[in-house]
């Protein structure tokens, strides 16, 4: 049983571990550890805008995974996905994933989502096509090669 709901501010310690998990640094832009204020100053600045939207998912009411879906130009925003390392490998992230866009899409109409995903992140590739998002261009960014999709 999955179920969701939008993040709070009692999430923050719980989005800072999810953060710091080796896998998630390993897959992200930056992968140096992210000391807590940093985090404090980054999630206070999201939670308290209603343009940004962080959805938290439970599986049979275990916190399990975020999904972030953030303002980049008008009409366009970055959405990226987490899940807790113990649920890793159970199959949740595609069925995850296409719950947030339904429901960021209810919210939010006439948006593009576009999900940046280093090249080597196969499991995300994946992930997202299941979700029907579409393989844009291949681009560069903070040296790394990064595959840019589209829905």
């Amino acid at each position: 049983m999955i179920s969701f709901r939008p993040a709070n501010h009692e999430d923050i310690n719980l989005l800072f571990g999810w953060s710091n998990d080796e896998l998630t640094r390993k897959n992200s832009f930056n992968d140096k550890p992210i000391e807590f204020e940093t985090h404090r100053f980054w999630f206070e600045k999201r939670i308290n805008n209603k343009q940004y939207l962080i959805l938290i998912f439970n599986y049979f009411k275990e916190p399990c995974a975020q999904v972030r879906f953030e303002p980049s130009k008008e009409k366009k925003y970055i959405v990226s996905i987490s899940i807790a390392s113990e649920f890793r490998g159970k199959g949740l992230a595609s069925e995850i994933l296409k719950k947030s866009v339904t429901f960021f899409q209810n919210s939010f109409q006439n948006v593009t989502l576009i999900a940046l995903i280093k090249q080597e992140n196969k499991k995300s590739v994946k992930i997202f096509e299941n979700a029907g998002f579409k393989f844009i261009k291949l681009i560069k960014k903070n040296n790394y090669k990064i595959f840019q999709y589209e829905k």
